[in-house]
């Protein structure tokens, strides 16, 4: 038997246990409403984000939809335009048919046969009729070519759009993890002479060493001739600067890097150069071009692409068809020659009497190429002529890109052709692409600038909206005059040129530019033509002072 102390003992440790119980089932319960609190948030955002799929899945069908009505809408005037053609033959048969009774002189009058006057009259109408219909389908086919494009791009744009975000989404994180190590005021200070552009850039990434180079935030100080400082604050516009003029120079061969054979549009590695270290240094500003989403500018070509992927030696030389298009980029006389050996018969070959050799040194082999052989050595003298004789350089190139943030199987998200497009930026600027990175305010319904200044954004819009007014070269200008970027970035401007008035109504005052803000200053203009030729003036002269930082 238990005494009472006993009793009240046992009956106090178990008022503990359950109070600890209860203790742990609260703390689980908070546990499980912040998890719950979790996952409600995320819900929202994959609802969110649903949603968005759906509105432009949306937008996709509408598209369509109009495409299939102007189609319909092309046919039935085809069938109208088939049946007017049809009456015509029939006018023309009939008035061929009195003028032949008139020859005969089955009509003896001089007077005007009103039957022939009424007929030639029915024809010139049809002809009318006929001539406002092809003007109308004409229009519509332009609608449905300019409507077809568009839908079709857009859908890329949002496939691309998705593995773009995510891939950002990893880099932005990568950034906050790597510049944790650094104190936030430690940014990475250069002073460029504008003379010497390619060598200081390679050798400021070639000392600074580790990661530092690629995350922190660049301050550019450009000197000019006497070494004296330009002046200038940089907020990223002098940055942008730096950078594009560094990829527009270091292709030239005169730097013992980069060359490109006849005709070609990308540049590749010279062959048998000894300069490997800048190569490495190389990798590095393009690794940090990457990581800030500036695009670099110049065609680098399929082969680089796969290079960064770790893909070089499978995917650009795998079949005779891959290897002639990798060839193209590069050298694409050489490539429409072996092209048009590859297609020629086996006559044609024999007769060539080509060894192995032509194709690529390396092949020591006698006997001659036949029409079942060809296509490996031209996979073979693609990959010698583009890859195997420059691979040290090559190499190099992706050691200095991955030596401190690796992101070759993140980039294997995209396509070569997306990627070059990321990388290197869109060259060619359609109208529609410079009006689509503006900010327009009354897209938002944003009226509060003056009417004066709204009127001026008119004219910027009908000009810039004109080819004729301003062409492709007019466009490149203006981005780099408001942006220091010499091509688009493939997914856009973010954030876009915005337009402001300059405080001045003084028309013989040129527009300037904030390359760090991405903002445009426009004096109010009375006319469109006024704008366009002080713009363009500006534009083609930004270097000298008027694009201010």
């Amino acid at each position: 038997k238990l005494t009472v102390e006993e009793k009240d003992d046992l009956l106090s440790d178990a008022s503990t246990r359950i109070q600890e119980r209860e203790d742990t089932i609260e703390e689980k319960d908070v546990t499980i409403a912040e998890q719950q609190r979790t996952i409600g948030k995320r819900n929202g955002t994959i609802e969110s984000q649903r949603v968005a799929i759906e509105k432009a899945n949306v937008k996709v069908e509408q598209k369509k939809a109009a495409i299939a009505k102007a189609n319909r809408k092309i046919q039935q005037q085809q069938e109208a335009l088939s049946d007017a053609q049809i009456q015509i033959k029939t006018r023309d048969d009939r008035i061929q048919l009195l003028q032949q009774e008139r020859a005969r002189g089955a009509i003896m009058t001089t007077e005007p046969c009103p039957q022939l006057q009424a007929t030639e009259a029915a024809l010139s109408e049809a002809r009318n009729q006929i001539k406002q219909r092809d003007e109308q389908i004409r229009c519509l086919e332009q609608r449905q070519e300019a409507a077809a494009p568009v839908a079709k791009k857009q859908k890329i744009t949002r496939d691309f759009m998705e593995r773009f975000l995510a891939f950002r989404s990893f880099v932005e994180i990568l950034l906050v993890w790597k510049r944790s190590a650094y104190s936030k005021n430690h940014d990475w200070c250069l002073r460029i002479k504008r003379s010497e552009v390619v060598s200081s850039v390679l050798g400021a990434f070639m000392t600074k060493t580790g990661v530092f180079p690629l995350v922190k935030t660049t301050r550019v100080t450009f000197l000019n001739a006497q070494n004296e400082d330009e002046g200038g604050i940089d907020n990223g516009g002098l940055s942008r600067e730096l950078f594009t003029s560094f990829f527009e120079e270091v292709q030239h061969p005169d730097h013992g890097l980069f060359e490109s054979f006849q005709d070609g549009k990308s540049i590749i590695p010279q062959a048998g150069t000894h300069i490997m270290e800048n190569f490495a240094a190389f990798g590095k500003v393009v690794c940090r071009c990457i990581v800030n989403d500036e695009p670099l500018g110049i065609s680098l070509g399929p082969l680089f692409m796969d290079i960064l992927m770790g893909m070089e030696d499978r995917r650009p030389f795998s079949t005779p068809s891959h290897a002639l298009s990798t060839l193209e980029a590069y050298d694409p006389n050489l490539a429409f020659r072996w092209k048009k050996l590859m297609n020629d018969n086996e006559e044609a070959i024999h007769a060539a009497g080509l060894e192995p050799s032509y194709f690529s040194p390396e092949e020591d082999e006698t006997t001659l190429v036949t029409k079942q052989t060809i296509g490996r050595y031209i996979m073979k003298g693609a990959k010698y002529k583009l890859l195997d004789s420059r691979r040290d350089c090559w190499m190099r190139i992706r050691k200095g890109f991955s030596e401190q943030i690796d992101l070759q199987h993140h980039l294997a998200l995209f396509s070569v052709d997306e990627l070059s497009n990321l990388v290197c930026g869109i060259d060619e600027i359609s109208c529609t692409d410079m009006l689509e990175n503006i900010e327009w305010p009354w897209l938002k319904g944003d009226y509060s600038e003056s009417p004066h200044m709204l009127k001026v954004m008119r004219f910027l819009y009908d000009i810039l909206s004109n080819e004729a007014l301003f062409n492709a070269r007019d466009r490149k200008n203006l981005l780099q005059f408001c942006t220091s970027l010499k091509v688009l970035p493939y997914a856009g401007l973010d954030p876009k040129i915005s337009i402001h008035y300059s405080g001045s109504s003084d028309s013989d005052r040129l527009p300037h530019a904030q390359t760090c803000t991405r903002e445009l200053f426009i004096p109010v203009y009375s006319t469109t033509e006024q704008l366009l030729e002080k713009l363009k003036y500006a534009c083609d002269n930004g270097s000298f002072g008027f694009a201010q930082d």
